[in-house]
């Protein structure tokens, strides 16, 4: 089946991953018989078998095998819930009939689906009362239907397409080195150790220092220290959970976007963050957490440009944080939540904006 190449090509694109050991042969072609993919989707696990409906082979018994060996291992790695999702290619009235399937209990730890694909209408049929979208595999197997054949010839290892896919990832990356983010957390560690120096993270010490004051800015004109704040802490806590967020996030901008989008991303979502602190709270302020919350709001982005994960750090993992994490701001009234919402609202589009510029070169 070629059809298997262009749907796995596309797949390892989004971050399935593919499992030779359930498929059928190291080699994807027209004689493909079964091939099957995983992807962890938060806290849910996805298996996907495409299987072909001919006569040489039970297909039905194949696909049983696979659903239980996929269960299997669901509960071995203590996932919340497990989707498995078997994929018949240009099935008969027997296969229609298997995939009549009804679902009882969409609460159960373990779903299975039953789809039928036509090749030759280029079209998925879903029978019973089960779900005709499942994760964004409906989107691929349409985008595969289009598309006549893959970039790869029919016959193609397994091996070779994972590291087709490794390969265009590595491409992708714009800087080998994290340089400016290091450079970044030495300098905001150097600010702190200036402030103990000076008397320590007082309230006094910090504004001689440059911390964010309102009245300051507005009306004494002292713009500087809309960016001079951002590189100051109230103490080693509150630096050591900025600093690591500005490397976990920060390592991905400066690989993925280069060094002089870091900056821009950066300071630009630090600024962001502090005018709509002193629009909206006003008062006196500290920290690198908007320029954070920038740069964590540009790897969303970019995670949703690409359509897959960014270091490891999927679509889920980084919406769940940004929204978390604001969310938790509400609660703290000493949180300066305005500035975290500022420098997320900069750090998404200008991820975007950078990201598709990035795309064109």
């Amino acid at each position: 089946m070629a059809l298997l190449k262009t749907v796995a090509e596309k797949l390892l694109e989004r971050d399935y991953m593919l499992v030779p050991q359930l498929c059928d042969s190291t080699v994807i072609g027209k004689s493909s018989k079964y091939i099957t993919f995983f992807r962890h989707i938060g806290p849910s696990l996805y298996g996907i078998s495409f299987i072909a409906s001919d006569t040489s082979y039970n297909c039905r018994m194949a696909y049983t095998i696979l659903r239980n060996r996929f269960f299997t291992h669901a509960k071995s790695t203590g996932c919340g819930s497990a989707f498995f999702v078997g994929i018949f290619i240009d099935g008969g009235e027997e296969i229609e009939q298997f995939c009549t399937h009804d679902i009882e209990d969409y609460t159960s730890g373990e779903i299975e689906i039953r789809w039928m694909l036509d090749t030759s209408a280029k079209r998925i049929t879903v029978k019973g009362s089960q779900p005709d979208r499942i994760a964004d595999l409906h989107t691929i197997i349409n985008s595969a239907l289009a598309e006549e054949s893959g970039a790869l010839s029919y016959d193609t290892d397994i091996e070779t397409l994972v590291n087709n896919e490794r390969s265009k990832r590595l491409d992708a990356v714009k800087s080998r080195s994290t340089i400016f983010t290091l450079a970044l957390i030495a300098i905001n560690c150097f600010m702190l150790a200036l402030t103990y120096l000076n008397g320590g993270p007082e309230i006094s010490t910090l504004g001689s220092l440059g911390a964010l004051d309102t009245e300051a800015v507005l009306k004494g004109e002292e713009y500087y220290r809309l960016f001079t704040s951002g590189f100051l802490h109230s103490g080693v806590l509150h630096l050591g959970c900025n600093m690591l967020f500005l490397y976990v996030f920060g390592s991905s901008i400066e690989r993925y976007y280069g060094k002089l989008r870091l900056l821009i991303i950066y300071l630009g979502s630090m600024l962001s963050g502090n005018i709509i602190f002193m629009l909206f709270s006003g008062g006196v302020a500290v920290g690198a957490s908007g320029a954070v919350f920038g740069l964590a709001a540009a790897v969303l982005a970019y995670s949703l440009h690409v359509k897959h994960s960014v270091d490891g750090k999927d679509t889920y993992f980084l919406l769940m944080f940004v929204l978390i994490s604001i969310g938790a701001g509400f609660l703290d009234a000493g949180t300066a939540n305005s500035a975290h919402l500022g420098g997320a609202l900069f750090g998404f589009i200008s991820g975007f904006l950078l990201c598709e510029d990035t795309q064109k070169k």
